[in-house]
């Protein structure tokens, strides 16, 4: 009996024991899970700046006038052939196509109107006064000489024959600012001098290649061409190429009949340092 007693009370001491050190024995933490660096992302980019849209492409049709009058028996009275640019792909182009619009439509109501009256009073008298009449003829083409971003430039020859000893012959010029359609004077190319300036600069310049010519050719000009020259000077009627600056001088403006219309051509890198950048080819 006693023997039993002890070995329940060793049994109970085991037990205190165990619970004394579960309660003692500190409950082991987690580990923390490990940190994982993120994902390197890209700078941000900022967002594209917008393109302007390209630029409209300049394209060149053709007006055209080609009509023969006649009178009321069918007679030939006139011929007419006329060219002119027609520009688009910009306002400005177009604004240069307005001006040849008007200007050919200026062309036919002289042909319809003026031209044809005086051809068929020239009919009459050659047929009163046992003549032979030759049918009236205008006739008109066009070259561009430059066209770029800065210039619009064209050069017409005209030929006009109604009846008289010597047809007509002339060679015109219109040149424009390709940025607003504007048509331009020599001036314009010359922005930082007077109108003043420009005219002797430009004499200057002219009456040094005439001399060139004269030497080849005495009878060229008139005896004094060199007073007649900036006289009939006419502002509008100048062209610019590739090489250099165009000036027309019309026939009988400087010189006799035979001797037709005068070109005058100023290299580029004679007039550097005077004319402006601007109008320089590229």
């Amino acid at each position: 009996m006693k023997k039993s007693h002890k070995l329940t009370a060793l049994l109970l001491a085991l037990l205190l024991c165990l619970s004394l050190f579960g309660c003692n024995r500190q409950e082991e933490p987690e580990p923390d899970p490990p940190v994982v660096d993120p994902e390197p992302q890209p700078d941000p980019q900022p967002d594209p700046e917008p393109q302007p849209d390209d630029e409209p492409e300049v394209t060149v049709d053709e007006l055209t006038l080609s009509e023969t009058y006649t009178d009321e028996n069918g007679e030939e009275l006139l011929r007419v052939s006329v060219t002119a640019p027609s520009p688009s792909g910009s306002e400005a182009m177009e604004q240069i196509a307005a001006y040849y619009d008007v200007w050919l439509e200026d062309i036919r109501y002289y042909c319809e109107t003026m031209l044809t009256e005086t051809a068929r009073e020239g009919m009459a008298w050659a047929k009163e006064s046992g003549g032979v009449f030759s049918p009236y003829a205008l006739e008109s083409d066009y070259q561009l000489t430059r066209m770029d971003d800065a210039v619009f430039s064209v050069i017409r020859d005209q030929y006009e024959s109604t009846g008289g000893i010597h047809p007509s012959y002339a060679m015109l010029a219109e040149t424009f600012d390709a940025q607003n359609g504007g048509r331009m004077s020599v001036f314009t190319l010359f922005s930082s001098m007077d109108e003043q300036a420009v005219l002797d600069l430009i004499r200057e310049k002219v009456l040094d290649i005439a001399q060139r010519k004269l030497d080849a050719q005495p009878d060229l000009y008139f005896e004094n061409y060199e007073t007649l020259l900036m006289d009939s000077f006419d502002p509008l009627c100048f062209a610019l190429t590739d090489s250099g600056l165009t000036l027309y001088w019309q026939t009988y403006t400087i010189g006799p009949y035979v001797s037709g219309v005068q070109r005058f051509d100023i290299p580029y890198d004679e007039l550097a340092g005077s004319m402006d950048e601007q109008w320089m080819p590229s």
